[in-house]
Order: structure tokens, then C-alpha cells, then sequence
């Protein structure tokens, strides 16, 4: 049994190391055996004498699991957790999900899955699912907690509205700022924070000179949420 043990561990280090996701496009449309196929080309590669299927990664893992390897099935499934939030989305359709239902099959037999080794699939399960999360659905985005925005800067130093203007968007609690100036003023402004997103402008044209009116909104945030 010896021989056994010390033959997993070293195959499981070699998966470990070498351990990429692939997504390769169906060979035909009947190919449902295998959640990997060779992409089609002019010239085709040899096939890999390496590439598993889910359910076979999954009865592997098991055996692992079996043999009391529980350290090396953490560095595995740490591998498989980090190949996931380098895959594209349809590799989650296509590789990934069918090889969870494989996983959550063996967890319902409980001849296959000790009680003791249902921690270490739930992890796996929990880390993969939290890559789809991450990569994909992504993590809520804070929502920010001031008004301050970065400077835009001038190409002429002497200014001056262009000054008033930076320190109103580096300015945390101000959310609003007027300039009442000439018409070539207040259009050399607004180009300045022209496609700025979370910048907004108006004109306020109660007075014979009028006023652009600069708001700070939480746009940017919105349109991420």
C-alpha cells in the first residue's frame, strides 16, 4: 500500500504543477463525453496525453482523498481555484460547471465520500464559486465616501480658473462650484472636464453674465454598481 501512497502523492504534485483550464470549442456537435475537445484546425495538434475530464479529475481527487493526502489535495485545489479566475466565461458553461455536478454527485454517495473528506470538497466548491463571483459578477463596488476627484491641470500656468477648478474637485466635502466669468472662460472650463464621468455642468443664465454651474455626482459608481 506504501507503493500506492507514495505513487498518488508524486502523480498529484505533478497535476498540481501542471494544472491549467482549457477551453476548446466542441469537435462536433454530438462530442458530450468529454468536457474538453481539440479545437478543429488546418493543421492539428497532437492530442494530450494529459488532458482529463472533469469526472476523471473527480474520481482522481477522491483517491487522493482516500489515501489520506489531505495536505497535497489543498495545494490542488488551491491550483484549480486560481486556474478559475484566469478562464473566461464560457469555460465556467463549459468546463467548470458540468465538473461541479460530477463533484456533487460523488458527495451524495456516502460509500465514495468519508465524512471526514466533506470539508475539503466544500472548500473546493467554495473557492470556485468564489472566483466565478469575483472574475465575473464581480464584488459590489464601495460607494464612495467623499467628493474628491483628481486634478485636470492647465497648459497655461497663469490660470486662474483652471486653479479654482482643481482645487474644487480635490476638495472631499465640496460638491458644487459656480464660475461666473466670460463666455471664452467658461468654455475653456468645460472642455477641461469635458467626458469626465461623475462631472457634471450647467449654465445658469439668471444674470446678464452668466454662470457655469460644476457638480460632483456618484456617476461613476452607478454606472460600475
Amino acid at each position: 500500500m506504501d507503493w500506492v501512497h507514495a505513487t498518488y502523492k508524486q502523480v498529484l504534485k505533478d497535476v498540481t504543477v501542471a494544472f491549467t483550464l482549457e477551453f476548446h470549442e466542441p469537435s462536433s456537435p454530438y462530442t458530450s463525453s468529454s468536457y474538453y475537445s481539440r479545437r478543429s484546425s488546418p493543421s492539428p495538434e497532437p492530442p494530450k496525453a494529459d488532458l482529463m475530464t472533469g469526472a476523471e479529475l473527480t474520481e482522481f481527487m477522491s483517491t487522493v482523498l482516500q489515501l489520506g493526502l489531505h495536505d497535497d489535495f489543498g495545494k490542488l485545489v488551491q491550483t484549480i481555484t486560481t486556474a478559475c479566475e484566469k478562464i473566461d466565461m464560457a469555460a465556467f458553461d463549459i468546463p467548470i460547471w458540468p465538473f461541479l455536478k460530477v463533484l456533487r454527485h460523488l458527495c451524495k454517495l456516502t460509500d465514495s465520500v468519508p465524512t471526514n473528506h466533506t470539508d475539503s470538497y466544500g472548500l473546493l466548491f467554495q473557492g470556485i464559486l468564489a472566483a466565478y463571483i469575483t472574475c465575473f459578477v464581480r464584488r459590489e463596488p464601495a460607494r464612495p465616501t467623499d467628493w474628491k476627484f483628481p486634478r485636470k491641470g492647465c497648459s497655461q500656468p497663469s490660470c486662474t480658473d483652471c486653479k479654482t477648478l482643481d482645487r474644487f474637485l480635490t476638495q472631499p466635502s465640496q460638491q458644487t462650484e459656480r464660475f461666473k466669468t466670460v463666455l471664452d472662460c467658461r468654455k475653456h472650463i468645460s472642455n477641461r472636464i469635458s467626458g469626465e464621468v461623475g462631472l457634471s455642468k450647467n449654465t445658469d443664465k439668471t444674470n446678464s453674465l452668466h454662470t457655469l454651474v460644476v457638480t460632483k455626482t456618484d456617476q461613476r459608481w452607478r454606472d460600475e454598481h
